[in-house]
């Protein structure tokens, strides 16, 4: 039987370049599809980061200036028993009849407790809404030096601001002793600043059982240096009994990362009629407001940033419904790199102010 003779075939060089040249085509809409869905998935992360980051920490400062000016059941103003001629004494951190304050562009008086202070407005809120779930056993007489109590004192250590409060007036006062039974207010604190005055000063009335035992607190918010050197919405929690020896009042903590900047306003009732004024005037900078004590909401912005460089060949714009001096004119976001930011404003009555 003949053989077959069978002819060896293949691609020529034209075919071969044709073919590479589809196939790089191929591949380079592949890696188009892949770059554009992994920038896609990083846009829409950090969207998600800083409306979160934004969200949480309008929630977290709205529901502490809600409360501020708290006082229990307190009619009037409170009587202060703490030493307020202590060098550890700072009277915005235990000044109940003004419980909000701010600083506009600096951490002015508070410098020194806010080491870490980065830029932005400083917010200071003062209230007593802190229960200690005590009870007052048996009637406190004007002259007494301690208050008799029922339960756990774990959130009335040593050095606690407390304030005890009724229909009939309030009193504020640290806790001088330990442990369960009594609250006394001796001059001494276990070494936790500022201390009281002499005991034998009375209360500013006697007390009967139905007393109500709240812990004082005091916080400021300010953008300070978060875990890694970013900017971070901050906490100074004022706390003599986190302290020792002649530490004064507390620790900072870190609410929320990602928050670059933070500008407050302060809405004026100087009328007396409950509600903010109407005019330029009625919303003002910390710098502008000429007493505290007419403080009757706040208006809060804040910036948040998601890091990285997510906005490449976009620009984003964004602006601050205020500017940095108050003014109600909106002010440009100046940004000198390409991550996504946004701007969250909020507006905050004091419920403790409202007729």
């Amino acid at each position: 039987m003949k053989g077959f003779r069978y002819r060896q075939s293949g691609f020529t060089l034209i075919e071969l370049m044709i073919g590479l040249t589809i196939g790089l085509f191929i591949l380079l809409g592949v890696v188009m599809v892949y770059v554009s869905s992994a920038r896609s998935q990083a846009t829409s992360e950090s969207l998600a980061r800083v409306q979160e980051s934004g969200r949480f920490a309008t929630y977290m400062m709205a529901r502490e200036v809600r409360q501020a000016g708290y006082m229990g059941s307190c009619p009037g103003s409170v009587n202060n028993l703490l030493d307020t001629s202590s060098s550890h004494y700072v009277e915005a951190f235990f000044d109940l009849d003004s419980p909000i304050r701010g600083w506009t562009g600096s951490a002015g008086a508070l410098s020194s407790h806010l080491s870490d202070y980065l830029r932005g407005d400083v917010l200071l809120i003062t209230h007593a809404a802190r229960s200690t779930n005590l009870k007052a056993k048996g009637a406190t007489p004007a002259n007494a030096a301690s208050i008799s109590f029922d339960g756990d004192a774990t959130l009335a250590p040593q050095g606690s601001i407390l304030l005890i409060s009724d229909t009939y007036g309030c009193d504020l006062f640290q806790r001088a002793n330990s442990g369960n039974g009594a609250l006394a207010r001796g001059a001494g604190t276990g070494g936790k600043q500022p201390g009281n005055v002499p005991p034998k000063t009375p209360w500013s009335h006697d007390y009967k059982d139905d007393m109500e035992i709240n812990r004082l607190n005091a916080m400021v918010f300010y953008i300070g240096e978060g875990p890694g050197g970013e900017p971070a919405l901050k906490q100074y929690l004022v706390d003599p009994a986190l302290g020792g020896g002649k530490t004064p009042l507390g620790i900072d903590t870190v609410l929320v990362e990602g928050v670059e900047e933070m500008r407050l306003r302060f809405g004026i009732d100087a009328d007396g009629d409950g509600a903010v004024d109407t005019g330029l005037d009625g919303f003002v900078a910390a710098k502008d407001v000429a007493d505290w004590k007419q403080v009757v909401a706040v208006q809060i912005a804040l910036l948040t940033i998601s890091g990285g460089n997510v906005l490449a060949g976009v620009e984003q714009e964004l602006y601050w419904p205020f500017d940095s001096n108050g003014n109600s004119t909106p002010d440009k976001v100046i940004a000198g790199d390409k991550s996504m930011r946004s701007v969250f404003t909020t507006t905050v009555s004091l419920r403790n102010r409202l007729p």
